[in-house]
């Protein structure tokens, strides 16, 4: 999720999540941008979420480049069953609507800390602050 208006002051946040039933937890990786190396770090997060068994757990992306890089996708693949979205398929990947519902949390908390967020950290630490307001009957 990049900011809009924070690129004008800020280099931005980009935020990466999982959620699923074959995860222990939702993940979630605060990052400054999408690019392979920080979507690699991504992946090394969840892997150690993954609950054991036979099954590989889905890992749903889209078509971004740092997800279709030789070396990321030899991860993905070793830990996950991948699926690549199409680029009109958003409705049918269940962290879209996750993502909705994190930006909507965002917006409000961003309302109420106008003149608040000086620098990159301030505006990183307001995002890890709404990701914090999820429970486990939100997600």
């Amino acid at each position: 999720m990049v900011l809009p208006y924070a690129s004008r002051r800020f280099s931005g946040v980009t935020v990466y999540g999982a959620i699923g039933t074959g995860l222990q937890s939702p993940c979630f990786y605060i990052s400054g941008s999408t690019n392979q190396t920080d979507f690699a770090a991504f992946i090394d997060e969840i892997v150690p979420q993954i609950v054991p068994g036979d099954v590989k757990p889905v890992l749903v992306i889209d078509g971004h480049r740092a997800h279709l890089t030789v070396i990321n996708r030899e991860l993905m693949e070793r830990h996950f069953t991948v699926m690549q979205m199409t680029p009109s398929s958003c409705e049918f990947n269940s962290i879209e609507w996750l993502w909705s519902l994190i930006k909507r949390k965002f917006r409000s908390n961003m309302a109420r800390l106008v003149g608040t967020i000086h620098s990159q950290s301030d505006l990183e630490h307001s995002v890890e602050d709404t990701l914090q307001e999820l429970d486990d009957s939100t997600i």
